[in-house]
């Protein structure tokens, strides 16, 4: 602040007239006056701004701490899913190896019951061998069709977990680049205002 009356008298010698000063001092008081409001609402104090810095990196650290829990539970359930997938693929595999050696001793022993029958219709015997090589190479081609849509099917299965995988990975960094740019833009705006 300064003192009113002096301003007052300085101006009254300067040639204005006592209420022509006192309007122009009381004019500067008020000026002053709502520029130290305008100045306390808008700075920020050291202590305020040790605090907010605090509150973020705070945030910061927690949201550090999501972002990994989160990586690590994707992680492991795309690691759990493809685990139980491989098994099952496995068992049907063994499941159709039995059922293939099943069906070629079941056809092994109709051959050679065949053949020992044979000696007395031997042309019989033939057409009816035919038969049966017929029928294995239809089972044997059906089977081969079945597993290899089975293999496209898992096949499929594993590009979309990894392509689901690397979709959220992406997202986690996005969305940790943007609050880390997010920061750096507040801190550099409180860096202008106080610089």
């Amino acid at each position: 602040m300064f003192d009113t009356h002096l301003a007052t008298k300085t101006l009254e010698e300067s040639g204005f007239t006592s209420k022509q000063s006192e309007c122009i001092v009381y004019s500067l008081v008020q000026l002053s006056q709502a520029k130290m409001d305008f100045i306390n609402k808008n700075v920020v104090t050291k202590p305020q701004q040790e605090i907010l810095l605090q509150q973020i990196m705070a945030h910061l650290s927690a949201i550090k701490k999501d972002m990994i829990i989160l990586e690590k539970s994707e992680f492991s359930s795309l690691k759990h899913e493809y685990e139980k997938q491989n098994i099952e693929i496995q068992q049907l595999k063994r499941h159709f190896q039995d059922e293939l050696l099943k069906l070629k001793a079941g056809i092994d022993l109709d051959i050679n019951l065949e053949k020992s029958r044979s000696k007395d219709a031997h042309a019989d015997s033939e057409k009816f061998l035919d038969a049966l090589k017929n029928r294995l190479g239809i089972l044997t081609s059906e089977n081969d069709k079945h597993i290899s849509m089975l293999d496209n099917k898992i096949d499929k299965e594993i590009a979309q977990l990894l392509a689901t995988y690397e979709r959220y990975r992406n997202d986690i960094i996005k969305y940790a680049a943007g609050t880390v740019m997010t920061c750096l833009t507040i801190c550099l705006g409180f860096y202008r205002l106080w610089a």
